[in-house]
């Protein structure tokens, strides 16, 4: 009797695991927080827009809240290099994020951009779906108007 109870026990353990899995490309199961997972630097490791690779260069460090802020998690720094007609261009976004509720997006806030064309105060909200989230790597889809981007990190 006390073996059959353990082919249940291990049975459900099985099951609870393997339906652990949040977002679609993974990790099947971790007990480290979403947020604890996003808080560090990633590198692209491939762009898509459209479904088409390109070869820009972006790269985004997710830090903790450092300051008593309440509605973000935390601060975040992105930069992107692109060539566009042998000219390449540098862009800076910084601001804010903000896990939501369901874990399945990240809110980026910014209101300061640093280009290639000039500094300036833009805001805006870039709503990122997560499609992955590991320990050392991590993807993410996102729409400016009808045009997805795909973007896939790897951690720095």
């Amino acid at each position: 009797m006390m073996t059959m109870k353990r082919y249940v026990f291990l049975l459900m353990v099985i099951i609870f695991i393997t339906s652990c899995k949040k977002y679609e490309e993974g990790p099947k199961f971790t007990l480290r927080t979403p947020e604890k997972r996003l808080e560090t630097t990633w590198a692209t490791d491939k762009i898509s827009i459209n479904n088409q690779v390109y070869d820009d260069n972006i790269q985004v460090t997710f830090s903790k809240k450092e300051t008593p802020h309440t509605d973000y998690d935390g601060d975040f720094n992105l930069s992107e290099n692109y060539t566009i007609d042998t000219v390449t261009y540098n862009t800076g976004l910084y601001g804010f994020w903000q896990l939501s509720d369901d874990k399945n997006t990240i809110y980026l806030y910014y209101s300061y951009v640093n280009s290639s064309f000039g500094v300036g105060y833009v805001t805006g909200r870039d709503n990122w779906i997560i499609k992955k989230l590991t320990k050392d790597e991590f993807s993410v889809d996102f729409y400016y108007g009808n045009i997805k981007r795909h973007l896939d990190f790897n951690k720095q």
